[in-house]
């Protein structure tokens, strides 16, 4: 195995389980989620949703979208968790 497909599966399975953190932690998760965004809970569930499915994706033919779908998904998160602060 090469370094980069390792790299992917560390990468996924890093992703994976900060998403499904989201459903065993969420009270941590509603004290990041900026106090502008309304229904905090279902907000991090989603990107919990999101931090499961998408990396998901980086394992099929379909690994370049979804790495540009990574970036922009974290860019994002990255944003709106730094407009609150």
């Amino acid at each position: 195995m090469d370094i980069t497909k390792l790299l992917i599966y560390v990468y996924v399975v890093f992703f994976i389980s900060a998403g499904v953190n989201h459903f065993l932690n969420p009270q941590f998760y509603d004290a990041i989620v900026p106090d502008f965004i309304p229904f905090p809970r279902l907000v991090h569930q989603i990107t919990g949703a999101i931090e499961i499915i998408l990396p998901l994706i980086l394992l099929t033919r379909f690994r370049k979208e979804a790495a540009l779908l990574m970036i922009i998904f974290l860019v994002m998160v990255r944003v709106l968790i730094q407009t609150d602060g």
